[in-house]
C-alpha cells in the first residue's frame, strides 16, 4: 500500500546537484542480483519470460553523504523512524521503465548482518512535482499525481515505475528503519 505521510522542504541545492552532473552509478536492473532473485521468486506466478524487455533499462543514481540530512529530524521523529542509512536520488528519464520487483534489501544485509528486514523503511519522495506520464506502481496501486516533497511510503509489494512523458523525474528514494522502542 502506498501511504502519503507528509511533506518536506526539497532544497534547491539538491535539484542543483542532480540536474547539473552526470549520475554516480548508472546501472542495467536486470543485470542486478535483486532482480536474479525476482526472476527466481516470480517464477511460478508471474511471466518472467518477459522481463526480456526491459534489458534497456537503465537505473541513474545520484549517491552523496549529505542526501541522509535532507528529511528533518522532527519529520523523522514524528513517524518513528530513524535517521536514514541510505539514500539515493534516482533520475528517471522520459521512455524509461523499472523493472517489476521486490526489493531484497541486499546492500543492508550486506552492511548489517543483523539487519531485520521487517524494520525496513523505504521513502519515496519526489523532488518536483508530477507531470503527465509518471507513475510509481505498487501492488494493484499507481500513483500518478504528487507533488514535490510529498513523502510516501509503501509495502514491499511487486512495484515499478515509468516515465511515458516528456519530463525527467527526480525521486529521492530513502532506506532506514523504525526507530527502536528499547
Amino acid at each position: 500500500m502506498i501511504t502519503l505521510l507528509g511533506n518536506i522542504d526539497i532544497p534547491q541545492k539538491l535539484l542543483d546537484d542532480v540536474k547539473g552532473r552526470d549520475p554516480d552509478r548508472v546501472v542495467k536492473h536486470v543485470d542486478g542480483k535483486t532482480h536474479a532473485q525476482n526472476v527466481v521468486d516470480f517464477a511460478f506466478e508471474l511471466p518472467v519470460e518477459n522481463y526480456i524487455h526491459y534489458d534497456h533499462c537503465l537505473i541513474n543514481e545520484y549517491c552523496k553523504d549529505w542526501y541522509k540530512d535532507i528529511i528533518p529530524d522532527a519529520f523523522l521523529q514524528e513517524h518513528g523512524i530513524d535517521k536514514p542509512d541510505n539514500v539515493i536520488v534516482l533520475r528517471v528519464d522520459p521512455a524509461t521503465f523499472s523493472v517489476p520487483h521486490v526489493d531484497k534489501f541486499n546492500h543492508a544485509l550486506r552492511n548489517n548482518p543483523n539487519f531485520n528486514v521487517d524494520e525496513v523503511v523505504r521513502l519515496w519522495i519526489p523532488l518536483e512535482d508530477s507531470a503527465f506520464g509518471q507513475a510509481l506502481f505498487v501492488g494493484e496501486q499507481v500513483l500518478t499525481k504528487y507533488s514535490a516533497g510529498d513523502v510516501y511510503s509503501f509495502d514491499n509489494l511487486i512495484h515499478s515505475a515509468a516515465n511515458a512523458g516528456l519530463h525527467t523525474r527526480y525521486t529521492m528514494i530513502v532506506y532506514t528503519k523504525k526507530v527502536d522502542n528499547i
